[in-house]
């Protein structure tokens, strides 16, 4: 069994999506829109937003997510996506890019156990924790 984050937006899923994809390497693998429903209840300005979609990260692990059309996604601050990556490098190129428009909670740098992690809210609202390999202890 493995958990899948599912990811909620306010409009912006395609978007946020599309950016995870350039920034770690995946691909959007799945994307049906409000539209695509059968008998969709929802308002036209809806249509076009993100019904469900499917991100696929070059390892196979996946990242869920859709637009609410009401626009009343609440932020939360109780969860954060951690990536770790294999070298330094890798993890602060990441880092630097989700830190586009982002409020960085930690900048990235080394820490005890890892010679590079950094946390972050990027400018889709999502927590981030991006890390190097960890130190061996």
């Amino acid at each position: 069994m493995t958990p899948v984050p599912y990811l909620y937006f306010n409009g912006s899923c395609e978007a946020a999506l599309s950016a995870y994809a350039r920034i770690f390497g995946g691909e959007i693998t799945a994307l049906m829109r409000m539209k695509d429903m059968p008998d969709p209840a929802i308002p036209q300005s809806a249509a076009e937003m993100v019904m469900h979609a499917t991100l696929t990260l070059p390892n196979g692990a996946l990242i869920m997510a859709s637009d609410n059309f009401r626009g009343d996604s609440a932020e939360t601050s109780n969860i954060s996506l951690t990536m770790n990556f294999d070298t330094v490098e890798a993890a602060k190129a990441a880092f630097d890019a989700l830190a586009d428009g982002a409020e960085i909670q930690q900048d990235f740098g080394p820490q005890f156990w890892t010679d590079g992690f950094g946390a972050l809210k990027d400018r889709f609202h999502i927590r981030w924790q991006i890390s190097a390999p960890q130190k061996a202890f």
